[in-house]
């Protein structure tokens, strides 16, 4: 068998993890998340970024209609991209609507499309 070949933003993002030193300044006191974007994608990035947010209203307003099916397939969208973009945090919570979904567990959707777009709102790619 074959060794899968790394993706070079998991990689890089893995090394950002064990590299990354703690933020101080006005930074730290804003709240803002703030990750390093590889220059490569970081173009593409916004656009991925405001696509998520319109993931979060697409799932509130299927939570509306208690379409499940939706809100899965935005989960599982989610869960296969964000770790491509340098966001594993959005691959987190995409996977855990996914599963939500599945059980049509409303509250925990709501919740996690809150928490979603928290994070969003307090990101900033540097």
């Amino acid at each position: 068998m074959a060794p899968k070949a790394v993706r070079l933003v998991t990689l890089l993002d893995t090394v950002g993890k064990y590299t990354a030193q703690p933020s101080t300044g006005a930074t730290a006191n804003t709240g803002k998340i703030q990750v390093r974007a590889d220059p490569r994608i970081k173009a593409v990035i916004p656009e991925y970024l405001d696509s998520r947010r319109r993931d979060v209203r697409s799932i509130q307003s299927s939570l509306e209609c208690a379409d499940y099916e939706s809100i899965r397939e935005l989960g599982h969208k989610m869960s296969g991209t964000g770790g491509g973009y340098g966001f594993t945090r959005i691959s987190e919570i995409g996977a855990a609507i996914e599963r939500a979904a599945r059980g049509q567990q409303t509250a925990e959707i709501r919740s996690l499309a809150g928490e979603l777009a928290k994070f969003l709102d307090q990101l900033e790619v540097v």
